[in-house]
């Protein structure tokens, strides 16, 4: 499992606040029980229909496949 860490400097929180970081949460938590094995296909839907309704781009998407 990949670590990582959450900061404030410089500002940051004016541009990611709490809420954000949740949701960024909840799709690495996601992500992560597909990679798994233990979704369906159901959850594994919804997770891409999320990853592409709150991502950027699919390179944005590319880097939250990699923090799970």
């Amino acid at each position: 499992m990949n670590e990582w860490v959450r900061s404030q400097k410089n500002g940051l929180d004016e541009i990611l606040n709490g809420t954000e970081w949740t949701g960024i949460d909840k799709l690495v938590q996601r992500l992560r029980i597909q990679k798994i094995g233990n979704a369906s296909l159901d959850y594994k839907n919804e997770t891409e229909r999320l990853l592409k309704k709150n991502m950027q781009d699919e390179e944005v998407i590319q880097i939250a496949r990699g923090l799970a």
